[in-house]
């Protein structure tokens, strides 16, 4: 599956080398830093786009939105499908932060930065 989070994630081994000092090929645009757990949102749409967001540290204004992005995977095993809905929101602050819905409700996944 494709699900973000099917994974768990372990510490490599000793022998694993340490990274070169200077990469081939430098980074480039945002990296996304993930909340683990994700924050429980609530965000107030209008015209059917996120227009204020609400969670535990943040409490901002929605001044673009970007989106939606659909992901969905497994529906062919009944009761092990899942689907979600995923927005990337600039808010008043400045901050650019991953918001995803599903039939849940909203949470804030992580910071663009």
């Amino acid at each position: 599956t494709w699900q973000p989070d099917a994974v768990a994630l372990t510490k490599p081994a000793n022998a694993v080398p340490a990274p070169e000092d200077d990469p081939i090929h430098p980074p480039r645009g945002l990296t996304f830093r993930r909340f683990r757990p994700a924050w429980p949102a609530e965000v107030a749409i209008i015209d059917a786009r996120p227009h204020a967001v609400n969670a535990q540290e943040l409490h901002d204004v929605v001044r673009v939105a970007r989106g939606p992005f659909h992901l969905s995977g497994r529906w062919w095993k009944s009761g092990a499908a899942w689907a979600l809905e995923i927005w990337h929101v600039e808010l008043a602050s400045g901050a650019t932060y991953q918001l995803s819905r599903t039939a849940d409700g909203w949470c804030v996944e992580g910071v663009l930065d």
